[in-house]
């Protein structure tokens, strides 16, 4: 992550046609593989989706955002991944039910600091890089990111690329 850190600047995107429904079912597949004890929840609308985007670095933010919401919060709650679109747009959220953000980190949460990462429910160690290199990736993609959060209630991240 440290080393993606650094790089993440410096890289490029190689925005090409991607069906967003087809790519985060494969990923949606995988979770429920290794987490079996945690409920993963997708929805959209209809199938497919199409979005202009890198295809590894829009898996690698829903990856990051879902291995957020299970760092920071109870196996009982399940993730939830949705696929939206509008005229222009298409949006993919991350929604948990955990702990949430503080409001005095709100404003970093996407700021490339090194160590304001936080512990997550069962000890996992964070290095603060996640969401910085994510917001990276999807402006290199022309979207846009954002959260929303309530402490003790959950987040949810999303983020916008342009439809194809």
């Amino acid at each position: 992550m440290k080393v993606e850190h650094e790089k993440s600047p410096r890289i490029s995107a190689k925005n090409d046609r991607v069906d967003v429904v087809n790519k985060i079912s494969i990923v949606h597949d995988e979770l429920r593989q290794s987490y079996r004890t945690r409920e993963f929840i997708l929805r959209y609308p209809r199938e497919p989706i199409f979005a202009t985007a890198d295809e590894i670095k829009l898996l690698q933010v829903v990856n990051n955002f879902v291995t957020n919401a299970v760092k920071f919060s109870p196996i009982t709650e399940p993730v939830v991944i949705n696929i939206s679109e509008n005229s222009d747009q298409v949006v993919i959220s991350v929604q948990d039910k955990g702990i949430g953000i503080p409001d005095q980190l709100k404003p970093l949460i996407f700021e490339r600091q090194v160590g304001t990462g936080r512990i997550g429910l069962k000890g996992e160690k964070s290095l603060g890089l996640g969401l910085s290199i994510s917001k990276n990736l999807v402006h290199l993609m022309n979207g846009k990111i954002w959260f929303e959060s309530i402490e003790g209630q959950g987040s949810s991240f999303y983020f916008s690329l342009p439809k194809a």
